[in-house]
């Protein structure tokens, strides 16, 4: 007899990424070789975060918003095939109290951005998240690339391994599978880090529903 129970919703907080580090969980933060601003967003994100690593030639795009001292100087792992990053950068890096760890990976087989995820998932706890900064950006290949990543590496259905997002300037993206998901933008109180505004576009499958509630369903 087929049961006629509710299945249980997963639970999404996007905001408390970006909001108080008391708030905030754990996770780890992925430059890409995107353009960077140094913005709100992304001084939360550096100040939250308990992992950083820099995609190749994310470091150097880092490494042009650190002419203030100290500012995003405590980068802990360069990762990738290393083709883009710049000798000074690389010297940057590898100079500061707490050098940055430089890991070449000639894999023709995975981007420099599969790299970084798969480090962090080999070294740090099972389970963490992971806030790729730079997101859908740049170019068409490379925006298709990143939401291919979402599926490769989020293979469990109840998201066991860690949930990715993808940050850019104006928006979060993440993957949500097959299933019922509840995502709170903000709850009473807290600080508005996001609009109002929820865009959800079926990839796999034949169709999506939402039912949003005070936001602008896109």
């Amino acid at each position: 007899m087929a049961s006629d129970a509710t299945p249980t919703a997963i639970e999404w907080y996007p905001a408390k990424l970006l909001q108080s580090r008391e708030t905030a969980p754990a996770f780890a933060l992925v430059v890409l070789n995107q353009p960077l601003r140094n913005g709100a967003n992304l001084r939360r994100l550096w100040r939250n975060s308990s992992i950083r690593v820099a995609a190749d030639g994310g470091a150097n795009r880092l490494k042009d918003l650190s002419s203030f001292e100290g500012k995003f100087s405590n980068l802990q792992v360069i990762i990738g095939d290393l083709d883009s990053l710049n000798p000074s950068v690389r010297d940057f890096y590898t100079s500061q109290p707490t050098p940055a760890q430089i890991i070449h990976d000639s894999s023709q087989y995975s981007t420099d951005f599969g790299k970084a995820i798969k480090h962090v998932r080999d070294k740090y706890p099972t389970g963490i998240d992971i806030v790729a900064l730079g997101g859908i950006g740049g170019r068409v290949d490379q925006g298709l690339s990143q939401l291919h990543h979402l599926y490769l590496f989020q293979q469990d259905r109840t998201y066991g391994d860690g949930r990715i997002f993808l940050l850019s300037g104006s928006s979060l993206t993440f993957l949500l599978k097959a299933g019922s998901h509840r995502i709170q933008v903000r709850e009473d109180g807290e600080e508005a880090v996001f609009g109002k505004h929820v865009g959800i576009i079926p990839l796999k499958g034949s169709r999506a529903g939402s039912r949003p509630r005070g936001s602008s369903g896109t």
